[in-house]
């Protein structure tokens, strides 16, 4: 299925071993340059769930590279996801343009 990323896909987009911040403090340098989702287009993006309990606000992915809440009214952009089920694998690739995934079906 297509859909939006989750607040932990975002998190677990970050080197670990270089940014131990939490996802409210990912604005630093060393998280959103070690973090293969941070878009550096100066927009922020919609990410999956709503902030709270209430249904006015939305998390999303700042500017600056922080998961944050937002008003569902505001107009940010997308970043669709695909999810693959655990039998998928990589059959060979580095996934870079010139030497892209290909993917197989562990049955």
């Amino acid at each position: 299925p297509v859909g939006l990323i989750y607040p932990s896909d975002y998190g677990y987009a970050a080197d670990r071993t270089q940014c131990t911040e939490t996802l409210y403090t990912y604005n630093n340098i060393t998280c959103k340059n070690n973090n293969w989702l941070f878009k550096n287009d100066g927009k922020n993006y919609w990410i999956k769930m709503p902030y709270s309990s209430y249904s006015d606000l939305v998390f999303n992915v700042s500017s600056s590279g922080v998961v944050n809440s937002s008003y569902a009214s505001s107009s940010y952009g997308v970043v669709p996801a695909v999810y693959l089920k655990s039998n998928v694998v990589i059959k060979s690739g580095t996934g870079t343009s010139a030497d892209p995934y290909i993917l197989t079906i562990n049955e």
